[in-house]
């Protein structure tokens, strides 16, 4: 096997281990606050007294970052990503 055969065969396992680790969770607002931590964490920012921001891959934007942070915060965030 090639390198990248080895990496794209382990994907779909740190995906499922993911989804195992966030389902253990409490179900409450501080279980989905760090679901959503874990799941997009890298990609948002929250600023006290400005708000959300959101990862462009540039830089970190304004513009889409409270609808982003809302849209992921719901169960079905992690499949509505773009």
């Amino acid at each position: 096997m090639s390198a990248i055969t080895d990496i794209l065969d382990a994907a779909p396992v740190a995906a499922d281990r993911l989804d195992l680790d966030l389902a253990a969770l409490p179900r409450s607002d501080y279980g989905n606050a760090m679901r959503m931590l874990k799941r997009f964490g890298q990609d948002l920012l929250y600023v006290d007294e400005v708000g959300w921001y959101v990862w462009d891959s540039r830089r970190w934007s304004a513009e889409a970052g409270q609808y982003r942070a809302m849209k992921w915060a719901h169960p079905d965030g992690r499949e509505n990503q773009g």
